[in-house]
């Protein structure tokens, strides 16, 4: 191999490298995905196991072999930085993770995520249930005319359970938007 030919070859392995580091390093791009993505289908509905939650309000659940990621519908828990984020994340583990739950799909967001109502064995709702116990805000502008909902809050709210027991708790939507604006992004 003649010495030209090795430092045209050691040059491109050090290329990809560089280009591989770079690629690890790198966080991927935030926003929505671009518009050239493809559009997934509404799947209908479904029983299958949870096999993560990412926090209080988004799990992935099991469908022929494939794990897609819900979005429960009509809720939205604390953010995983803001008081209680954790904690919703803790309750949703212990309710679903590795169990076996019914998925009921309304929509699919624009992340590509399945908006869901999520049964338990037992026959509750997740999302309910969250609200229920303190951990989550019926989410108004997304669930407006759904009654279990909001009577579950008014009874959190009353019982000052949760984050309800704080005297001005943030809502994660206030909490974002002020994220965003500290971030100068719109």
């Amino acid at each position: 191999m003649s010495e030209r030919w090795r430092t045209v070859t050691r040059a491109a392995l050090v290329a990809a490298l560089a280009y591989g580091v770079v690629r690890l390093v790198t966080p991927p791009a935030a926003g929505p995905p671009p518009t050239d993505a493809p559009r997934r289908r509404l799947p209908e509905a479904w029983h299958g196991r949870c096999v993560r939650v990412h926090d209080g309000d988004t799990i992935r659940v099991r469908r022929f072999g494939e794990d897609l990621a819900i979005r429960l519908d009509g809720i939205d828990c604390p953010e995983l930085k803001q008081p209680f984020g954790p904690g919703a994340r803790t309750r949703a583990r212990q309710l679903v993770l590795g169990r076996a739950v019914d998925v009921l799909p309304r929509e699919l967001d624009r992340y590509g995520r399945v908006v869901a109502r999520v049964r338990l064995a037992d026959g509750r709702d997740l999302g309910t249930t969250l609200v229920e116990e303190g951990l989550a805000w019926w989410y108004r502008e997304h669930a407006l005319r759904d009654t279990a909902l909001q009577e579950a809050e008014t009874s959190a709210r009353s019982a000052r359970r949760g984050l309800w027991a704080r005297p001005a708790p943030q809502a994660p939507w206030e909490f974002r938007r002020e994220q965003r604006e500290q971030a100068g992004l719109p």
